[in-house]
């Protein structure tokens, strides 16, 4: 407000004079200028500043409140400036300043200040290890904070699709399918991401097919193949045993086929051995008869005689050492016999003709 004196002099008919002197007090009610600041979030232990600005006259005075209580015990709750410092959940609230002079009061817009807890993981998620195709165990992650934080997880810093929870499990991993796991705790009041866990992807175990024979028969001297089907892993292989049908029988290292031509006759035990990535390994025993080619025969294949004469000395020929001899279809002529050991054909024909044996 504004004091002004004055002086007043009256003066009446006769010329008589009268002078008094007063004071004129002129008073504006209070303004608010600059409502406090918008709504406003802080974390625990922060500082907190709401400021006002007001006109009026005479100078108004202030009154900050919290819910509508009058702050007490802060000085600077009766100031155009309140500060709170090391912000604890219970300052969390809304308020507002009673702005008065001697004219009238008035009250500033509301101010709604957040208070959070910052997140804070206390328990780091720890590594874990699958088999290829396999889910893993969950991973785990404990983590503070007011409101209770939301989650994201990571592999290989690449954000995993719908993983928000505290736990995360993985399914089906390929082999290629580990690497590092993290996970970021959020809420108002910040972020925090965790130690790196470690996921490793461990190869299957190798294990042969059930249903794979034991026995197999292979001839001499010709090409022979078997197929050694494991389960979905990847397998170096590996044999024992090939030097006894020798020859060119050799092992596929990366699929386990056998194959190649063996040259001994006779039945050898042939282990064959996946081994994967980490040394794990199965084993397989395959009893492999090698058996002689069949018998090629060499000999004419015509002879004649007469009958009623001895035959001429005649022997049916044939490779691989034949171990017997036998008519198989036809006939040979009446008084001619093949001898079943040796081959040779002997006698005395009984009847002319051509004969096809």
């Amino acid at each position: 407000s504004a004091s002004v004196n004055h002086t007043i002099t009256v003066t009446d008919a006769e010329g008589a004079t009268s002078s008094a002197t007063f004071s004129l007090k002129v008073a504006q009610a209070p303004a608010i200028a600059t409502q406090p600041s918008a709504n406003t979030s802080y974390v625990v232990g922060g500082n907190l500043t709401l400021n006002v600005v007001a006109t009026g006259t005479p100078a108004p005075t202030y009154q900050w409140r919290k819910g509508g209580v009058a702050i007490s015990g802060n000085p600077s709750a009766t100031t155009a400036s309140l500060s709170i410092s090391g912000l604890q959940l219970t300052d969390a609230g809304n308020y507002d300043v009673v702005v008065t002079n001697e004219v009238t009061s008035v009250t500033s817009n509301l101010v709604t200040v957040a208070v959070y807890v910052a997140p804070a993981i206390t328990t780091d998620p720890t590594g874990q290890t699958t088999r290829a195709g396999q889910d893993t165990a969950p991973f785990t992650v404990v983590a503070t904070g007011t409101p209770a934080p939301t989650y994201q997880w990571f592999r290989n810093g690449v954000a995993i699709s719908g993983a928000k929870t505290s736990t995360l499990t993985l399914s089906s991993v390929p082999l290629n399918g580990g690497g590092t796991i993290t996970v970021v705790a959020t809420n108002p009041g910040g972020n925090v991401t965790s130690a790196a866990a470690t996921l490793t992807v461990q190869p299957l175990a190798p294990a042969f097919a059930a249903n794979l024979p034991t026995v197999a028969t292979a001839v001499k001297d010709r090409n022979f193949l078997f197929t050694v089907p494991i389960n979905n892993t990847v397998a170096t292989f590996a044999a024992t045993g090939l030097s006894g049908p020798g020859g060119t029988l050799a092992i596929n290292s990366s699929n386990g086929t056998l194959s190649g031509a063996p040259a001994n006759v006779g039945t050898f035990a042939i282990t064959i051995t996946a081994t994967n990535s980490i040394s794990e390994s199965a084993s397989f025993t395959l009893n492999l008869t090698v058996q002689p080619p069949p018998p090629v025969i060499t000999s004419p294949a015509s002879a004649s005689g007469q009958v009623g004469q001895a035959f001429p000395s005649f022997s049916v020929v044939a490779t691989n050492s034949p171990t017997g001899f036998q008519v198989t279809s036809g006939a040979l002529p009446s008084g001619l016999a093949l001898n079943p050991t040796t081959g040779a054909i002997t006698g005395t024909p009984l009847a002319a003709g051509t004969f096809t044996a």
